[in-house]
């Protein structure tokens, strides 16, 4: 019981403020260019609490595997009733909005968690510093060699073959680190992809959320507060490639299917077709998510 809580607490914690996030970016876009959101939830299915302020009802729901943004107008078919009763005019619905803004509403979501994965590694090399390969020392540490040798900060170092690493802070070029520790995560992702279709990574390595949770149990574990910012900066980033994947289930699709599609055509795509296209990458979707719960399971067997 104790290892379930342990398990079960990281994972609702990190999951929370990832899907927090990711929904608040497309609030925050919507709002932007003028649409009526009507609910903004995290989690999925039964709601534990709910709260309507001004527009908008806010809840929490009983499964935090996801969440979702309400728009106005998100199915061109139907025309919501507004807070006063009345119907929303079609300015204030997505589909009243150009190409470009339901773009940007739609892609905010997964920049909200690349900004998310950003600012992680911003703050954990402020408060705990990088190791950087230079001979300049910019901080020396307790009970290393170079501390034996009366070496000062900012003291060039003739050989950095020493048996000991030189953990070293600089705050000239944090910015910089993380969005490139960002851009080389995200590309990571990207790079696994195709080795998984191609047999070089065995789909055994996939996870679900047991094994989200035990490595962000371990990564609190290990170095407490560093380890478990760069693990989420890491989620964070992989939520924001895998969801601008085009499949119908999940924004990338809409992304990079539908709204093509709209833009071809002159007209959304008819309602039966995308059902039918959502409800297959929904399947697809569920089928990789049991599939990582079962390796889970073989795994937990035996941890």
């Amino acid at each position: 019981m104790e290892t379930v809580l342990s398990y079960a607490i990281p994972i609702i914690v990190v999951l929370g403020v990832l899907i927090g996030f990711h929904e608040f970016g497309h609030f925050v876009f919507a709002k932007l260019m003028g649409v009526e959101v009507l609910k903004f939830s995290i989690g999925f299915g039964p709601r534990i609490i709910s709260k309507k302020i001004g527009e908008t009802e806010y809840l929490l729901s009983l499964v935090p595997l996801g969440g979702y943004v309400k728009m106005a107008g998100e199915d061109s078919s139907e025309q919501e009733d507004g807070v006063d009763g009345e119907k929303i005019p079609s300015k204030r619905t997505f589909g009243g909005k150009r190409f470009w803004q339901k773009f940007l509403i739609v892609l905010a979501g997964s920049g909200f968690n690349l900004l998310l994965g950003f600012c992680a590694l911003f703050a954990s090399s402020v408060f705990y510093g990088k190791v950087v390969l230079t001979n300049v020392v910019d901080e020396v540490m307790p009970d290393t060699p170079v501390t034996q040798a009366d070496t000062l900060s900012g003291d060039k170092v003739a050989d950095i073959a020493v048996p000991h690493p030189v953990k070293m802070r600089s705050h000239e070029n944090l910015i910089k680190k993380a969005f490139v520790e960002t851009y080389n995560y995200a590309a990571l992702i990207l790079l696994a992809i195709p080795k998984m279709f191609s047999g070089a990574i065995s789909v055994k390595e996939l996870g679900g959320p047991i094994m989200i949770g035990k490595l962000a149990h371990d990564a609190w574990q290990i170095n407490g507060l560093e380890s478990f910012l760069e693990f989420t900066a890491f989620l964070s980033i992989n939520l924001a490639v895998l969801n601008s994947l085009p499949i119908p289930a999940l924004d990338g699709g809409y992304l990079w299917i539908f709204l093509p599609f709209e833009a071809l055509m002159g007209r959304p795509m008819r309602k039966r077709p995308r059902e039918i296209l959502q409800k297959t990458g929904l399947f697809l979707l569920l089928a990789l998510m049991s599939f990582t719960i079962l390796n889970d399971i073989s795994r937990w067997i035996t941890w």
